[in-house]
């Protein structure tokens, strides 16, 4: 089978590995049995979410950088192994820092890790459908993880809490390594049949640019306006996916159905959402996606702070809105890293990217749990504006890189001096 036809298969493994390693964000539905056999304390076993966001990072940089020296395949197996072991382990403490040690610190460290390799595997496979083929990977394990849900619960709900995680942690464990098995890199330097990256100036940088160190990435301005930028489009985001529920019980004074209603409104949102702004990315480029969707945002906020206040509609708008740009920055960042700063040190520059998650998480929920609900749109509206003068900033200063990049290679040359005839 050729690679052309071998990379969908891939591309299919590796959103059921996505699926797998998502196991913090089944906490929800863990730390009620949790507290009631272990005793622990619902506030304390929050701090795994702590430790999602702070590892994130770092996890993409090791990563990364053990990507780039033994490849996708390996690492996937490699971590996954240690992912489901820290699952199973993770409820075998009698102390709740047992818990956020194992199954938030290390599990969150072991997603990320794979995360980043599987971003690296795609990008390569897919280097003429990359925005769609990465916002593929973030739909299909958003959606999945709402349809898995349920018998993931009935699962629970049918045992002792201890068995049933140890369950999970070898179920998810082996799924993410049987797969990994799979999940083999192209060969270096591959380009599908009939692909000209030429045709396309928003693909021209993926063929002619330079791969930048991290070091030599964060001396571009161009670093910064992407990390700022998605920054600001992930704060109303985040916001919304902290407190989504009791913000539409208090817009709009819906019962608690109601809220789960808005809930599901969110998660569909960020489902398609991720898919929705990789198609886009592949014919915009990653500046102008960025954009769009910041100004999609920032008129959403708009229209529910001047006319739409305690409106349904409105408020339906603004989580549609925020919910796509808070995932889409997903896929914006890493097509955007890969595209602008190269796909050999991909891993380790995403990790760096990456700190803008770390960054926006310390003002979108703690806006979300403190302020109004129209406050806390109008902090996310005000964000996006910024999202989006930092992207017109973003599209000149790459135009500017590559101009650089250029001028460089061109001065790199070597003169041929014209032969004297004799």
């Amino acid at each position: 089978m050729s690679m052309d036809k071998k990379r969908w298969i891939i591309l299919v493994l590796q959103i059921i590995i996505g699926l797998a390693t998502m196991f913090v964000y089944f906490l929800a539905n863990l730390v009620g049995p949790l507290h009631a056999e272990k005793g622990w304390s619902i506030g304390s076993m929050m701090f795994v979410f702590t430790a999602m966001m702070w590892v994130s990072p770092l996890a993409m940089m090791i990563g990364g950088k053990l990507r780039d020296k033994i490849g996708s395949r390996l690492l996937i197996i490699m971590v996954g192994i240690f992912y489901g072991v820290s699952i199973c382990v993770s409820v075998l403490f009698s102390h709740v820092f047992g818990f956020i040690l194992f199954g938030g610190l290390f599990a969150a460290f072991a997603m990320f890790a794979i995360y980043v390799a599987q971003l690296s595997n795609i990008g390569m496979l897919f280097p003429d459908k990359r925005g769609f083929a990465m916002g593929l990977l973030n739909a299909g394990t958003g959606l999945g993880l709402a349809a898995i849900t349920m018998p993931v619960v009935f699962l629970i709900d049918r045992m002792s809490i201890v068995p049933a995680v140890i369950i999970l942690g070898v179920v998810m464990g082996g799924i993410t390594v049987l797969c990994g098995i799979f999940a083999i890199d192209p060969p270096v330097g591959y380009k599908p049949a009939g692909w000209d990256p030429n045709k396309n100036e928003n693909l021209q940088r993926i063929s002619e640019g330079k791969n930048y160190t991290w070091i030599e990435m964060i001396k571009t301005p161009t670093f910064f306006f992407l990390l700022f930028g998605l920054i600001g489009l992930q704060i109303g985001g985040m916001a919304i996916s902290a407190n989504v529920a009791e913000m539409a019980k208090n817009a709009l004074g819906v019962t608690d159905i109601g809220g789960g209603v808005y809930a599901t409104l969110a998660s569909a949102a960020s489902g398609f959402g991720g898919l929705i702004v990789g198609t886009i990315a592949d014919r915009l480029g990653t500046s102008k996606t960025m954009g769009v969707f910041a100004a999609f945002s920032l008129l959403a906020a708009l229209l529910y702070v001047t006319v739409g206040e305690g409106k349904p509609f409105f408020f339906g708008l603004v989580v549609v809105a925020m919910m796509v740009g808070y995932v889409g920055q997903a896929v914006v960042m890493s097509v955007g890293t890969m595209n602008i700063f190269g796909e050999k040190n991909f891993g380790f520059n995403m990790g760096v990217v990456g700190i803008s998650g770390l960054l926006a998480s310390l003002i979108g929920p703690q806006v979300a749990g403190n302020a109004g609900v129209t406050q806390t749109i109008l902090v996310g509206g005000i964000a996006a504006a910024c999202s989006v003068v930092l992207a017109i900033l973003l599209g000149r200063s790459m135009k500017a890189l590559v101009a650089k990049e250029q001028a460089e290679a061109a001065a790199a040359e070597p003169v041929v001096e014209p032969s004297e005839e004799a």
